[in-house]
């Protein structure tokens, strides 16, 4: 089995971005600059490969 891992970057300074569930809601933080984004911001839920 194996999975795909499609990891967000920051768009003000590149940085990988830590993702962090609240409820129901997916956020992005990133950790350099202090940025949040919501999933929304990337186009929804995340596919996974199995």
């Amino acid at each position: 089995m194996e999975i795909s891992v499609n990891h967000k970057f920051c768009s003000e300074c590149e940085s990988r971005l830590k993702r962090q569930v609240i409820g129901s809601n997916v956020f992005y933080y990133c950790r350099n600059c202090g940025r949040v984004s919501s999933e929304a911001c990337f186009g929804g839920v995340n596919m996974l490969q199995v």
